[in-house]
């Protein structure tokens, strides 16, 4: 993977990788193909290369569709539902967790390299360290991960609070140093790539956010179900500062130029400014909260997020006006996924998949659909 996501500063989650700007991201996308499916569509969708996207269903089936022929490539029936997000390795292959708890690599034809079983589910989104051939995953077992992504080894695994249901939820997020970053119980964790713990801090309540992380100013920002937002130093997990909501803080913030952008469930998106968390700007999404989706970032800058309207929003980083809102038929749950070229995919609940264009796709009819 190139490492133009250095420069970038942005949004660093492993899912979302941002590159031209050549677009016109503030005009709103158009759909122009709706793919009707019997099942609901959870994972975020990754782009594995320009054309080709990979999206996990809870009907256990993994599709791979390639947008320039504009048809279904393969389809790979697993033993569980997948919640879980692609990450990928390169243009060949990505990786991919499992509701049966099986981690696995699969490459750009459909075949699983290969597997590796923990002992419940993994609901988060796996990350690798490409520079240390390294994928990290947290899993419903209460364990961390760390395999070989040539061979899916197990390296190490560290355990954590076996007393609380569900845990870990949160997604390990990579620091510059090749660290892990992620929440469990009330506590945020990082933790080296050799498996030594380097530093923890206590929170005020549940942290199933995942952290944003600014590599220029080494702050990271996660939220937690006790209502606040924190603000910490990735190096020494130092608490910079921390902001107040409404109410439980479940989402993933986004990162761009400065300001970092979180929803609540108070029905608000906060932008704070990520040096002393002051507030630059609040959106009230009438009433809607997030729950677990995560923002994402424009090539642009701007921010995108779904809320429980089922709708996409685009806003301003700078000052949170609302530039674009996209309805769809079915309604959206997943956050996008977004390819280098102005394309983007995401997921309904609803028995729905999406794939939009922000670019003039003359080849293609609207009204397409591939079932």
């Amino acid at each position: 993977m190139k490492k133009y996501w250095y420069k970038n500063k942005m949004d660093l989650r492993s899912w979302n990788f941002n590159w031209s700007t050549k677009v016109n991201y503030r005009i709103e996308p158009s759909i122009y193909c709706e793919m009707l499916k019997p099942t609901e569509f959870w994972s975020i969708p990754s782009f594995v290369n320009e054309y080709t996207v990979v999206i996990g269903g809870w009907d256990h089936i993994l599709r791979c569709y390639n947008l320039k022929k504009m048809n279904l490539d393969w389809e790979l029936k697993l033993t569980s539902p997948i919640y879980s997000s692609p990450a990928i390795i390169n243009e060949k292959s990505f990786i991919l967790g499992g509701e049966d708890g099986i981690l696995r690599r699969i490459n750009i034809v459909g075949e699983i390299e290969w597997e590796f079983k923990a002992k419940d589910r993994i609901h988060s989104t796996p990350t690798v360290s490409h520079c240390k051939s390294v994928v990290f995953v947290t899993c419903y077992d209460h364990h961390v991960y760390a395999l070989d992504t040539n061979t899916g080894e197990c390296l190490w695994s560290k355990i954590y609070n076996e007393q609380i249901e569900e845990d870990i939820y949160s997604s390990p997020s990579l620091t510059e140093s090749n660290d892990i970053i992620f929440g469990t119980g009330e506590k945020v964790i990082c933790i080296n790539n050799n498996g030594q713990e380097l530093w923890t801090f206590s929170t005020n309540g549940d942290v199933d956010s995942t952290p944003a992380l600014d590599y220029e100013n080494k702050i990271g920002v996660i939220g937690s179900n006790g209502n606040l937002i924190y603000g910490f130093n990735t190096e020494n997990g130092d608490i910079l500062w921390e902001y107040e909501t409404g109410g439980p803080v479940n989402t993933s913030a986004a990162i761009s130029n400065g300001t970092v952008a979180i929803g609540s469930d108070d029905g608000y998106m906060y932008a704070l400014n990520i040096l002393n968390g002051s507030l630059v700007w609040k959106k009230y999404n009438d009433g809607k909260k997030m729950l677990y989706t995560p923002l994402t970032v424009l090539p642009d800058g701007n921010f995108v997020y779904v809320t429980l309207e089922e709708c996409l929003y685009c806003v301003d980083h700078l000052n949170g006006q609302e530039i674009w809102k996209k309805k769809f038929p079915r309604g959206v749950h997943s956050a996008p996924g977004i390819s280098s070229n102005g394309y983007m995919a995401i997921g309904s609940n609803w028995g729905a998949f999406y794939f939009l264009t922000f670019v003039d796709v003359n080849d293609y009819s609207h009204d397409l659909s591939l079932n």
